[in-house]
Protein backbone atom coordinates (compact mmCIF):
# COMPACT_ATOMS: atom_id res chain seq x y z
CA UNK A 1 0.00 0.00 0.00
CA UNK A 2 1.78 2.96 -1.60
CA UNK A 3 5.09 1.26 -0.87
CA UNK A 4 6.37 2.34 -4.56
CA UNK A 5 4.15 5.61 -5.39
CA UNK A 6 3.70 8.46 -3.32
CA UNK A 7 -0.27 9.70 -2.53
CA UNK A 8 -2.02 12.43 -4.24
CA UNK A 9 -0.05 15.25 -2.29
CA UNK A 10 3.30 13.58 -2.47
CA UNK A 11 2.99 11.92 0.97
CA UNK A 12 5.09 9.24 1.81
CA UNK A 13 3.89 8.11 5.43
CA UNK A 14 1.00 7.80 7.27
CA UNK A 15 0.96 8.76 11.37
CA UNK A 16 -2.14 7.19 13.15
CA UNK A 17 -2.82 8.15 16.12
CA UNK A 18 -5.93 6.91 18.55
CA UNK A 19 -7.33 7.85 22.05
CA UNK A 20 -7.68 4.97 23.65
CA UNK A 21 -9.95 6.35 26.05
CA UNK A 22 -13.08 6.82 23.43
CA UNK A 23 -11.45 5.03 20.64
CA UNK A 24 -11.52 7.76 18.47
CA UNK A 25 -8.93 7.55 15.78
CA UNK A 26 -7.02 9.76 12.96
CA UNK A 27 -4.59 9.28 10.10
CA UNK A 28 -2.46 11.73 9.19
CA UNK A 29 -0.32 11.56 5.66
CA UNK A 30 2.75 13.38 5.79
CA UNK A 31 5.48 13.94 3.46
CA UNK A 32 8.39 13.68 5.82
CA UNK A 33 8.58 12.55 9.22
CA UNK A 34 10.02 15.40 10.72
CA UNK A 35 7.96 17.20 13.51
CA UNK A 36 5.11 15.02 14.28
CA UNK A 37 4.41 17.66 17.12
CA UNK A 38 3.07 20.24 14.62
CA UNK A 39 0.76 17.46 13.25
CA UNK A 40 -0.53 16.73 16.51
CA UNK A 41 -1.07 20.21 17.96
CA UNK A 42 -3.24 20.19 15.19
CA UNK A 43 -5.10 17.11 15.94
CA UNK A 44 -5.62 18.05 19.50
CA UNK A 45 -7.64 21.29 18.28
CA UNK A 46 -10.14 19.33 16.37
CA UNK A 47 -10.31 16.56 19.35
CA UNK A 48 -10.81 19.39 21.90
CA UNK A 49 -8.17 18.53 24.46
CA UNK A 50 -4.53 17.90 24.75
CA UNK A 51 -3.44 14.27 26.22
CA UNK A 52 -2.35 13.28 29.37
CA UNK A 53 -0.15 11.03 27.80
CA UNK A 54 1.28 9.61 24.47
CA UNK A 55 2.82 5.91 23.91
CA UNK A 56 5.30 5.89 20.90
CA UNK A 57 8.16 3.78 20.07
CA UNK A 58 11.70 5.15 20.45
CA UNK A 59 11.51 6.30 16.90
CA UNK A 60 13.73 10.01 16.71
CA UNK A 61 11.30 12.08 15.85
CA UNK A 62 9.71 11.68 18.25
CA UNK A 63 12.15 11.02 21.56
CA UNK A 64 14.68 12.67 20.51
CA UNK A 65 12.87 16.23 18.80
CA UNK A 66 13.16 19.08 20.85
CA UNK A 67 10.08 20.05 19.29
CA UNK A 68 8.40 17.50 20.52
CA UNK A 69 9.38 17.86 24.14
CA UNK A 70 8.78 21.75 23.89
CA UNK A 71 5.11 20.78 23.09
CA UNK A 72 4.85 18.19 25.98
CA UNK A 73 6.40 20.40 28.53
CA UNK A 74 3.67 23.33 27.39
CA UNK A 75 0.51 20.64 27.77
CA UNK A 76 2.47 18.66 30.22
CA UNK A 77 1.84 15.74 28.75
CA UNK A 78 4.13 12.33 29.59
CA UNK A 79 5.79 10.21 26.87
CA UNK A 80 5.54 6.70 27.07
CA UNK A 81 8.20 4.97 25.38
CA UNK A 82 7.27 1.35 24.01
CA UNK A 83 9.70 -1.10 22.76
CA UNK A 84 10.53 -0.61 19.22
CA UNK A 85 9.11 -3.66 17.20
CA UNK A 86 8.15 -5.18 20.63
CA UNK A 87 4.19 -5.34 18.71
CA UNK A 88 2.60 -6.71 22.06
CA UNK A 89 3.21 -3.79 24.15
CA UNK A 90 1.42 -1.27 21.18
CA UNK A 91 -1.81 -3.69 20.88
CA UNK A 92 -4.30 -0.91 20.88
CA UNK A 93 -2.35 1.24 18.02
CA UNK A 94 -1.15 -1.88 16.06
CA UNK A 95 -4.60 -3.40 15.48
CA UNK A 96 -5.67 0.46 14.29
CA UNK A 97 -2.87 0.25 11.66
CA UNK A 98 -3.21 -3.36 10.38
CA UNK A 99 -7.02 -2.36 10.33
CA UNK A 100 -6.67 0.49 8.18
CA UNK A 101 -4.05 -1.26 5.83
CA UNK A 102 -6.24 -3.66 4.85
CA UNK A 103 -9.51 -1.93 4.63
CA UNK A 104 -7.28 0.57 2.42
CA UNK A 105 -6.22 -1.82 0.17
CA UNK A 106 -9.42 -3.06 -0.01
CA UNK A 107 -11.16 0.01 -0.87
CA UNK A 108 -8.24 0.48 -3.45
CA UNK A 109 -8.97 -2.81 -5.26
CA UNK A 110 -12.96 -2.68 -5.08
CA UNK A 111 -13.21 0.25 -7.23
CA UNK A 112 -9.83 -0.08 -9.22
CA UNK A 113 -8.53 3.14 -7.88
CA UNK A 114 -4.91 3.75 -8.71
CA UNK A 115 -2.19 3.12 -5.87
CA UNK A 116 -1.71 6.96 -5.50
CA UNK A 117 -5.25 7.19 -3.68
CA UNK A 118 -3.47 5.29 -1.20
CA UNK A 119 -3.93 8.17 1.46
CA UNK A 120 -7.05 9.48 1.06
CA UNK A 121 -8.67 5.71 1.41
CA UNK A 122 -6.63 6.05 4.56
CA UNK A 123 -8.37 9.21 5.63
CA UNK A 124 -11.43 7.60 4.22
CA UNK A 125 -11.79 4.61 6.02
CA UNK A 126 -10.70 6.26 9.49
CA UNK A 127 -13.55 8.38 8.86
CA UNK A 128 -16.18 5.70 8.95
CA UNK A 129 -14.40 3.90 11.46
CA UNK A 130 -15.20 6.57 13.90
CA UNK A 131 -19.03 5.98 13.17
CA UNK A 132 -19.10 2.78 13.92
CA UNK A 133 -19.53 0.79 16.60
CA UNK A 134 -16.99 -0.50 18.64
CA UNK A 135 -16.08 -2.39 21.66
CA UNK A 136 -18.65 -2.45 24.24
CA UNK A 137 -21.32 -1.23 21.69
CA UNK A 138 -19.69 2.39 21.76
CA UNK A 139 -19.29 4.69 19.00
CA UNK A 140 -16.01 6.64 18.93
CA UNK A 141 -17.61 10.11 17.84
CA UNK A 142 -20.31 9.80 20.05
CA UNK A 143 -17.43 8.70 23.18
CA UNK A 144 -15.42 11.64 22.24
CA UNK A 145 -18.06 14.53 23.29
CA UNK A 146 -15.63 17.70 23.19
CA UNK A 147 -14.55 17.04 19.70
CA UNK A 148 -14.83 19.73 16.89
CA UNK A 149 -15.62 17.23 14.16
CA UNK A 150 -18.80 16.66 12.01
CA UNK A 151 -19.81 13.41 10.49
CA UNK A 152 -22.81 12.46 8.05
CA UNK A 153 -23.10 9.28 7.82
CA UNK A 154 -25.62 9.54 4.97
CA UNK A 155 -22.85 11.76 3.12
CA UNK A 156 -20.07 9.24 4.18
CA UNK A 157 -20.98 6.30 3.70
CA UNK A 158 -21.51 6.47 0.09
CA UNK A 159 -19.71 3.91 -1.98
CA UNK A 160 -15.83 4.92 -2.22
CA UNK A 161 -14.26 5.94 -6.31
CA UNK A 162 -17.80 6.76 -7.30
CA UNK A 163 -18.64 9.16 -9.91
CA UNK A 164 -19.92 12.61 -8.68
CA UNK A 165 -21.34 15.64 -10.62
CA UNK A 166 -20.43 18.87 -8.57
CA UNK A 167 -22.83 21.78 -9.38
CA UNK A 168 -20.68 24.88 -9.01
CA UNK A 169 -22.67 28.15 -6.96
CA UNK A 170 -23.33 31.15 -9.78
CA UNK A 171 -20.38 33.01 -8.68
CA UNK A 172 -17.68 30.24 -9.15
CA UNK A 173 -15.16 31.54 -11.28
CA UNK A 174 -15.23 28.50 -13.15
CA UNK A 175 -18.90 29.52 -14.50
CA UNK A 176 -18.59 31.19 -17.98
CA UNK A 177 -22.27 30.80 -18.40
CA UNK A 178 -25.25 31.07 -16.07
CA UNK A 179 -27.64 32.05 -18.34
CA UNK A 180 -29.44 28.83 -18.76
CA UNK A 181 -28.90 26.47 -15.74
CA UNK A 182 -26.21 25.83 -12.58
CA UNK A 183 -22.61 24.65 -14.13
CA UNK A 184 -20.98 21.35 -12.58
CA UNK A 185 -17.96 19.25 -13.03
CA UNK A 186 -17.41 15.24 -12.70
CA UNK A 187 -15.19 14.17 -9.98
CA UNK A 188 -14.90 10.78 -8.16
CA UNK A 189 -16.23 10.42 -4.94
CA UNK A 190 -13.22 10.40 -1.66
CA UNK A 191 -15.58 11.22 1.64
CA UNK A 192 -16.34 13.80 3.35
CA UNK A 193 -14.18 17.00 5.07
CA UNK A 194 -13.53 16.42 8.56
CA UNK A 195 -14.91 19.34 10.21
CA UNK A 196 -17.61 21.13 7.53
CA UNK A 197 -20.42 19.23 5.51
CA UNK A 198 -18.76 19.25 1.92
CA UNK A 199 -18.07 16.12 -0.27
CA UNK A 200 -14.53 15.68 -0.77
CA UNK A 201 -13.93 15.21 -4.74
CA UNK A 202 -11.15 14.20 -7.26
CA UNK A 203 -11.83 16.08 -10.20
CA UNK A 204 -10.34 14.81 -13.23
CA UNK A 205 -10.52 17.81 -15.24
CA UNK A 206 -8.03 20.23 -12.95
CA UNK A 207 -6.21 17.42 -11.47
CA UNK A 208 -7.64 18.81 -7.68
CA UNK A 209 -9.09 17.17 -4.56
CA UNK A 210 -11.55 19.61 -3.86
CA UNK A 211 -15.01 20.16 -1.55
CA UNK A 212 -18.46 20.68 -2.27
CA UNK A 213 -21.96 21.07 -0.71
CA UNK A 214 -24.13 20.61 -3.68
CA UNK A 215 -23.43 17.16 -5.36
CA UNK A 216 -24.95 14.72 -7.20
CA UNK A 217 -23.45 10.92 -6.31
CA UNK A 218 -23.59 7.84 -8.06
CA UNK A 219 -23.21 4.42 -6.47
CA UNK A 220 -23.33 2.42 -8.96
CA UNK A 221 -21.05 4.24 -11.28
CA UNK A 222 -17.23 3.34 -10.96
CA UNK A 223 -15.47 5.40 -13.09
CA UNK A 224 -12.17 3.78 -12.49
CA UNK A 225 -14.15 0.32 -13.40
CA UNK A 226 -15.82 1.51 -16.23
CA UNK A 227 -14.30 4.89 -17.61
CA UNK A 228 -16.86 5.30 -20.10
CA UNK A 229 -19.24 6.28 -17.28
CA UNK A 230 -18.04 9.59 -17.05
CA UNK A 231 -19.37 11.90 -19.08
CA UNK A 232 -16.38 14.26 -19.39
CA UNK A 233 -13.64 12.55 -20.18
CA UNK A 234 -11.06 15.50 -20.30
CA UNK A 235 -8.31 14.55 -17.82
CA UNK A 236 -9.62 10.87 -17.95
CA UNK A 237 -8.73 9.35 -21.03
CA UNK A 238 -7.48 5.88 -21.60
CA UNK A 239 -3.69 7.82 -21.59
CA UNK A 240 -4.50 9.39 -18.53
CA UNK A 241 -5.79 6.62 -16.52
CA UNK A 242 -2.92 4.53 -17.39
CA UNK A 243 -0.72 7.16 -16.43
CA UNK A 244 -2.18 7.07 -13.01
CA UNK A 245 -0.99 3.60 -12.63
CA UNK A 246 2.52 4.34 -12.77
CA UNK A 247 4.51 4.65 -9.80
CA UNK A 248 5.48 8.48 -9.08
CA UNK A 249 8.25 7.31 -6.71
CA UNK A 250 10.63 4.60 -6.61
CA UNK A 251 12.31 2.97 -3.56
CA UNK A 252 15.75 2.46 -3.58
CA UNK A 253 15.27 -0.07 -0.01
CA UNK A 254 15.63 -3.67 -0.26
CA UNK A 255 12.23 -3.76 1.27
CA UNK A 256 10.11 -1.46 0.90
CA UNK A 257 9.22 0.74 3.91
CA UNK A 258 5.32 0.71 4.03
CA UNK A 259 4.17 4.62 4.42
CA UNK A 260 2.09 3.88 7.61
CA UNK A 261 5.37 3.73 9.73
CA UNK A 262 4.51 6.26 12.30
CA UNK A 263 2.08 5.25 15.13
CA UNK A 264 1.12 6.75 18.47
CA UNK A 265 -1.60 6.68 21.25
CA UNK A 266 -2.67 8.67 23.05
CA UNK A 267 -5.26 9.09 26.04
CA UNK A 268 -6.89 11.77 26.29
CA UNK A 269 -8.20 13.53 29.04
CA UNK A 270 -11.95 11.69 30.11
Amino acid sequence: MGQATLGMNGEAYALVVLDVGSGLGAVINTKTREDPWQKLQELTALWGEHPKAVHGDGAAEFEHSDGFKAWRRKHNIVFNPVEPYRHTMQGYIENLVKQMKVHSRCILKHVNLPPRFWSETNTLYMAVRNIMTRDKMKVPFKSAPSHRLHFNPKLMLHRPGCLVIVKYPKDHLRVTDTSNCSWGVCGIFLGCHATSPLVKVWIPSTGEIAYHKEVEIFDDKLPFVDPSCMPDRQGFSDKDIEAMYKPNHKTTRASPRTPVSLAIASACSQ
